[in-house]
């Protein structure tokens, strides 16, 4: 990250556009009728720019380990094209994870490190949900160890930063110090989050598929 700044800028959008959501929200609370559309939308919208932002690192991560030095509009259009097998990918791995955390604690940690690694595989391998699922899998099983501890940091981070923002606010500093302050952490911790499982994947996993779609186009633009 520190060679290519850039790759924090994605997280900043989903981040800044879940900041004004909440914002709208508190503001209308006063008028549930015009409130309650634009919660839904709202939390849709923050939902799938997420998904697009979280499809963008495995290939922006792969720019930079080949030196390709993609465009960042570049990287948005290809994750763009696979919006779809994402979604879906995500509310599959969403259903499984939270169905295993309901019947017990345990498959549902099992399940987060099984699939933690399917939009990387989507995305660099060019699978549909299900096989990258599969992928992911496979993957995450060799790997548990290390895909643990990736989670554990992460979930710690994002928890400190979270009591931060409180504790600054029970202190009395301005909350407009406050959101600035969280936005700009939660982008870095997320930033790492998207960054590292893609890392991992394209280091110590299976070659990516090379014929794909994605993979033609990322070498295509390796001379940009």
């Amino acid at each position: 990250m520190a060679k290519r700044p850039v790759l924090l800028l994605p997280t900043l959008v989903p981040s800044m556009f879940l900041t004004l959501w909440l914002v709208s929200i508190s503001t209308l609370a006063s008028a549930p009728s015009v409130l309650t559309p634009i919660f839904v939308l709202g939390l849709f919208a923050a939902l799938v720019s997420y998904m697009l932002v979280g499809a963008t690192y495995p290939i922006l991560v792969r720019s930079t380990l080949t030196g390709a030095e993609l465009p960042l509009a570049e990287a948005f259009r290809l994750a763009f094209r696979r919006l779809l097998t994402v979604f879906i990918a995500s509310i599959l791995v969403s259903v499984v994870i939270i169905s295993g955390f309901i019947l017990l604690i345990i498959p549902g940690i099992i399940f987060t490190l099984w699939y933690f690694y399917t939009i990387s595989s989507i995305m660099l391998d060019g699978k549909g949900a299900i096989g990258a699922m599969s992928a992911s899998k496979a993957f995450g099983r060799e790997n548990k160890g290390k895909t643990f501890l990736i989670l554990l940091i992460v979930s710690a981070v994002s928890t400190i930063i979270s009591s931060l923002g409180l504790a600054y606010y029970l202190v009395g500093i301005p909350t407009e110090f406050i959101v600035v302050l969280t936005l700009l952490a939660e982008a870095v911790v997320t930033a790492w989050a998207c960054i590292i499982p893609s890392y991992a994947y394209l280091t110590y996993g299976p070659p990516s598929d090379n014929s794909s779609a994605i993979g033609n186009n990322l070498e295509n633009n390796s001379n940009l």
